[in-house]
């Protein structure tokens, strides 16, 4: 069911100003009428004037016309002020004319009017407006409005009622007080039916008039108290029924708006067929929302053109934005900002797990979701998105995207995973038999003895409504406890994964194996104790020791390979000269930030062989530790 109320332009005239012929002294007025509901007219119908106990006041400037009625008065017979601003499209000053579409000042767009009107309240409004008459003094500074004629319609957001409002300004612009608008009514939408075939919506009665009123139709036929259907405008009255039908498309997720005008109000009647198979018809854009409860998946939402909403794809820098609303209201219901590590483009590929934010200098995949179960900061590991398909044009804007994103939950007592499959101008076809599971991590095990079978931390598989191949490479991995093995397997939902490796058999050595399931792979890395320096392999070691905790092993930090570190040597540009040696932790659930420790000589002399007094005096030598 969704409201319109813009009338065509040849049509203005007919439909709200049936105007007296005769010119009128050149007034100062406001008259209005509004629906109930409306928080502006508050259902009134008034005239408001300065004999009233009003001063009025205007202004033009910032390319918008503004005029005031404010009240003098305690008791004022209308609301206390009444403020009405009007904007051209692309931040210009209106003309004569007709100005459709228009939006709140504040929410305004490039392309389209601006329009706002303060009366017993204010909102975030769509609306209308035609000036009939308007003079403007531009030699003074700044300039000053000298006359103005204009009548529009004001509709608040997430509301069907109406506020009718006609300003004089100096005019002698005739004012029509007849109400021309019936009562709201709506229409409702039928969605989900087969392509091809007739559909005929439910009466509405027609209130709130006392006069006949034209009504036409477009894209469909009407009937007013069961007569006969015709798209042949004609003429309906107050307590007459009427009912419009329409012939749904021959594509699957597409609609057709049957536009049902009455004197100044409109309502669309949306027939829409069925989603369909994947990939869409015609590059149709889709989103599907679904919930996973054990090995079920229900779909709880699908969101397309069919459903009466508009899936808009845009990039913000290197982001990806998806942006989700209803297709004849200016919010929003639920935004999708999605970005690649380092804030890189998105390719394809798999990205987990997911943040909830874009760190200002970690190496994160993001995600910011407002239609995710959990809040943005209670984003788990437990959280992945899989890139099928991306397109960006020439300019780095995004084009299409076809990705699945899954989030997972454990924030209430009953966890639950959502999933959204999204298909913007892309043709490949969504997977619902979910055979890719949810991210999966094994603990890096370090410092450990030579040649010695090393078994990993359990994982329970999630995320699979069907059964998943699994294989290893480098190892062996064990079902539920049961014996281990290299052979390819099957594992389904909730069974319990272990993986075992054998130890390197020199010291300061990493050794890894990587588990597929489902097509995602995890890997186990261990490590062996670097022992004695130097290494007998030639590989880098360093050993940071808390003085407080020498002979205490946790009291040690050690970068090695063995650890799964490295320590790398480079020059260092900050004044004073030195050099760097960087050490980066690349161990299971490490933060990835390297340890930055800075060595040099005073005059920026070269390191040497030898002994060198850390007293704090910079002539001598220095060192500095910075962590970033």
């Amino acid at each position: 069911m969704t409201k319109i109320y813009v009338v065509a332009a040849a049509t203005l005239c007919s439909l709200m100003f049936s105007l007296p012929s005769v010119a009128q002294t050149p007034q100062t007025v406001l008259y209005f009428h509004s629906h109930r509901g409306d928080p502006i007219g508050q259902g009134k119908a008034e005239t408001v004037r300065p004999t009233d106990g009003y001063s009025v006041s205007t202004s033009v400037q910032n390319n918008t016309i503004s005029v005031f009625l404010n009240t003098t008065v305690s008791t004022p017979p209308s609301a206390y002020s009444w403020q009405l601003a009007l904007r051209g499209a692309n931040n210009t000053i209106p003309s004569v004319g007709i100005y459709e579409n228009a939006t709140y000042l504040q929410d305004q767009q490039p392309g389209t009017p601006g329009l706002s009107q303060y009366g017993y309240s204010g909102c975030s409004s769509t609306g209308r407006f035609q000036i009939h008459e308007l003079r403007i003094d531009s030699s003074q500074s700044p300039s000053v409005l000298m006359a103005l004629a204009v009548d529009y319609e004001v509709r608040c957001a997430n509301t069907v009622s109406t506020f009718y409002g006609q300003l004089r300004y100096n005019s002698s612009f005739p004012i029509d007080p007849t109400i021309r608008a019936p009562d709201p009514f709506g229409i409702a939408d039928f969605l989900n039916q087969s392509p091809g075939i007739t559909v005929t919506s439910l009466p509405v009665q027609i209130n709130g008039i006392t006069i006949s009123l034209p009504i036409s139709v477009t894209r469909g036929e009407y009937s007013i108290d069961n007569s006969p259907f015709t798209n042949v405008p004609g003429a309906v009255n107050a307590g007459q029924s009427v009912r419009v039908r329409a012939v749904t498309p021959n594509t699957a997720n597409s609609v057709i708006r049957v536009r049902l005008q009455v004197g100044l109000f409109a309502d669309e009647f949306m027939v829409a067929t069925a989603p369909g198979d994947n990939p869409q018809p015609n590059g149709a854009p889709l989103i599907v929302i679904a919930q996973k409860s054990s090995a079920v998946q229900n779909v709880t939402r699908v969101v397309s053109p069919a459903t009466v909403e508009e899936i808009a794809l845009g990039s913000s820098g290197t982001n990806i934005d998806i942006a989700i609303k209803p297709i004849t209201y200016n919010y929003f219901l639920g935004k999708i900002t999605l970005s690649g590590p380092n804030r890189a483009s998105l390719a394809i590929g798999d990205y987990s797990p997911l943040t909830p934010n874009i760190p200002s200098n970690a190496s994160y995949e993001t995600l910011f979701l407002d239609l995710a179960p959990c809040s943005a900061y209670e984003s788990s590991a437990v959280s992945s998105l899989k890139v099928h398909d991306v397109g960006y044009d020439a300019s780095g804007k995004v084009t299409k995207l076809a990705a699945d994103l899954r989030v997972y939950c454990d924030k209430y007592s009953s966890p639950f995973h959502t999933l959204i499959y999204i298909r913007i101008g892309s043709s490949i076809p969504i997977d619902y038999a979910l055979s890719y599971p949810l991210p999966f991590v094994f603990q890096t095990q370090i410092d450990l003895p030579l040649s010695s079978p090393v078994i990993s931390n359990e994982v329970t598989v999630s995320g699979l409504n069907v059964g998943a191949p699994v294989s290893i490479t480098n190892g062996e991995y064990s079902i539920d406890g049961a014996a281990f093995t290299s052979a390819p397997g099957n594992v389904r939902e909730g069974q319990r994964l272990r993986v075992r490796l054998t130890s390197a058999s020199a010291p300061n050595v990493a050794a890894f194996a990587d588990l597929t399931v489902g097509g995602r792979t995890a890997r186990f890395t261990i490590g062996t104790a670097p022992g004695a320096a130097p290494q007998n392999t030639g590989q880098p070691l360093a050993v940071l020791i808390n003085h407080q905790n020498m002979n205490n092993p946790s009291g040690r930090a050690v970068f090695s390979a063995g650890t799964l570190s490295e320590v790398t040597l480079a020059n260092s540009d900050a004044a004073g000269g030195g050099l760097f040696v960087v050490l980066l932790s690349k161990q299971t659930n490490s933060s990835n930030f390297p340890v930055r420790i800075r060595l040099g000589l005073a005059g920026r002399s070269t390191l040497a062989v030898g002994s060198y007094a850390l007293d704090g005096t910079p002539s001598v030598a220095f060192i500095e530790t910075l962590s970033e």
